[in-house]
């Protein structure tokens, strides 16, 4: 596994975002690959739009969405363990990861109070993949969104969590196990957006993402909301208020 930050000039503005490139003598990758074949039989057969999907298409989206939330929580994890060393307050607070159904309501990640397990800010992180935009600092500067809540024909509402995270994978999913095999994987954590970002209409916009019946609440361009490092920040200092 290689961790690398990458700093983004977009429009004077510094984006930073993290780059894991993953092979398969990753763990990570490697098991998340093997879950995410396994989830493919039992997801919903239809996408967001009620389109029937192959096998080898749930496959690759249920194996994406798994390596996102693993890279992000490993990410998060070890960036916690660095502002305890000069926070301690943050010690008593917990990153903890429920046990994923992939049901209606679900919550990928949560931070919750070690003394008596009380959750203190839940989290999603939604995956997308991107290989037709030639680098990843144009994904970043004007190609695509962070995304926030949505709902579709098959799936009717879903609630704002404190903080939405979006990782883009760079490869066509089509490939995704091909190409793994043979280059590895080249994941960015691109940044996320707090539950205060999608309710300001200033602030997000509203998008069916060329699915009939669906919306997407999204910032757009990536760089209008949180990098991951102010990601971060953002859910340290909302921890930090549950000690007053």
């Amino acid at each position: 596994m290689q961790i690398e930050t990458m700093p983004i000039d977009c429009n004077g503005k510094t984006h930073k975002i993290v780059r894991y490139h993953l092979s398969l003598t990753d763990t990570l990758l490697v098991n998340s690959l093997n879950e995410g074949a396994q989830l493919a039989g039992k997801v919903n057969i239809k996408d967001p739009s009620g389109v029937p999907r192959d096998l080898a298409t749930r496959v690759a989206k249920c194996s994406g969405g798994i390596i996102a939330e693993r890279i992000f929580n490993d990410f998060l994890a070890k960036e916690l363990l660095k502002k305890t060393r000069t926070e301690t307050r943050l010690s008593g607070i917990e990153l903890f990861v429920p046990q994923s159904d992939r049901s209606k309501g679900q919550i990928d990640f949560v931070l919750r109070s070690r003394s008596n397990n009380q959750s203190i800010l839940v989290g999603e992180t939604r995956s997308s993949f991107s290989y037709k935009t030639a680098s990843i600092e144009n994904v970043v500067r004007y190609a695509m969104s962070l995304l926030g809540p949505y709902v579709t024909l098959v799936k009717p509402s879903e609630e704002t969590k404190d903080i939405h995270v979006t990782v883009i994978h760079r490869v066509d999913p089509a490939k995704l196990l091909a190409e793994s095999k043979l280059e590895g994987l080249n994941s960015y954590i691109v940044g996320g957006g707090t539950k205060q970002m999608f309710q300001d209409f200033n602030v997000r916009e509203r998008d069916n993402l060329y699915q009939a019946g669906a919306e997407y609440l999204r910032i757009k361009p990536i760089w209008k909301g949180l990098d991951a490092y102010a990601v971060v920040e953002s859910i340290t200092t909302q921890c930090l208020r549950h000690f007053g």
